[in-house]
């Protein structure tokens, strides 16, 4: 008995030495909904396939065009791409799967690409992928119904400077 106590002290004693540090595990998009999207309609093949016959070496305002109307999701944001590139810029703050192909994400919508976090709006996601469809629905504060976009998926790779 007394041994046993003796090592159970030991075993707390070391226990309370010892330092739990949580690796800090910072947010990131499911790499398969990674990639350009463009709205689920009659545009999107066109709209690709322009996006996608670009040359590796074509200048920034022809990509920029190729991509308005899209939604570049990378590990970090979600771009909805407006004219010369600006449009709603969405930086995840947090992401949790809610079943198979489904997560539910905080993050902060800053227009324009504005980068002024002070500016930034709260605006929460859900995210419903099936197969190459992504059904991305938003919540805004003041909106009394959520914005709802289906998107399919042009290519998984991510266009320069994202």
């Amino acid at each position: 008995m007394r041994a046993t106590l003796a090592a159970s002290a030991l075993a707390l004693s070391l226990f309370a030495s010892v330092q739990i540090s949580a690796k800090s595990v910072s947010p990131a998009m499911p790499q398969m909904v990674q990639g350009v999207w463009f709205p689920d309609d009659a545009n999107a093949a066109p709209l690709c396939k322009t996006y996608l016959a670009l040359k590796s070496n074509a200048d920034g305002d022809a990509r920029i065009n190729a991509l308005v109307g899209s939604v570049v999701i990378s590990r970090k944001q979600i771009h909805s791409v407006s004219e010369y590139g600006e449009g709603n810029f969405y930086a995840l703050q947090s992401i949790a799967a809610t079943g198979k192909g489904k997560w539910k994400a905080k993050t902060a919508l800053t227009l324009d690409g504005d980068g002024d976090d002070r500016l930034a709006s709260a605006v929460p996601m859900t995210f419903a992928l099936k197969g190459a469809r992504l059904t991305v629905t938003e919540t805004h504060a003041n909106d009394k119904q959520p914005f709802v976009r289906k998107l399919v998926k042009c290519t998984a790779k991510l266009p320069k400077g994202y």
